[in-house]
């Protein structure tokens, strides 16, 4: 078990750090296959992209745990005060051709201020969240919010993995407690 997870980790890298490899499953059994043509990648905290696709390109900034979102140098959005980002991706995570800011949040409580009708009330405990959020009429708008994740992000990415035409969420989770340079425990 320990020896299936460390390699699941090491082709997750290879994934991410070069994305010239593909998984593919072929014959009843998944292969991992080197592609001829791949882009090097590398962690990002500031991105030029066109989110609302009007010709101008915004501008995607990560410091301090928190994010910015610029327009003609002009600030149009910023994460809240009270969370830390460690992680955001530019990419089109529900294939409708539109690129979404992906972020992966630490905030304190399981939802936001609108509970379920079954919860009395938040939690305390600071935990992981995924946010997708798209610009529309120069507004940076909520796509969809995760409530508080049962495993934690370690690292995540948006890529057609399976080469169907259709993006997939790549995921590597962790445990709540475990320092963040500690390995994935989980894929999805």
């Amino acid at each position: 078990v320990i020896f299936f997870t460390f390699l699941i980790y090491i082709i997750c890298i290879l994934i991410k750090i070069n994305r010239c490899y593909l998984l593919s499953f072929e014959s009843n059994n998944y292969q991992l296959k080197k592609q001829e043509s791949c882009q090097k990648l590398k962690i990002i905290n500031h991105q030029k992209v066109d989110l609302d696709q009007n010709g101008n390109q915004e501008c995607i900034e990560l410091k301090n745990k928190k994010i910015t979102v610029k327009s003609n140098n002009e600030i149009i959005w910023q994460s809240n005060d009270d969370w830390q980002i460690d992680q955001f991706n530019i990419d089109d995570i529900n294939n409708d051709t539109k690129e979404e800011l992906i972020l992966s949040v630490w905030k304190q409580g399981s939802f936001d201020s609108h509970l379920p009708f079954w919860i009395e009330r938040n939690d305390e405990r600071i935990e992981n969240h995924l946010f997708i959020y798209n610009l529309q009429d120069g507004k940076i708008q909520s796509v969809w919010h995760s409530s508080r994740l049962v495993n934690p992000i370690r690292f995540f990415d948006v890529y057609d993995i399976d080469a169907d035409g259709k993006n997939e969420l790549i995921v590597l989770e962790g445990e709540y407690g475990w320092p963040r340079w500690f390995p994935a425990r989980y894929i999805n």
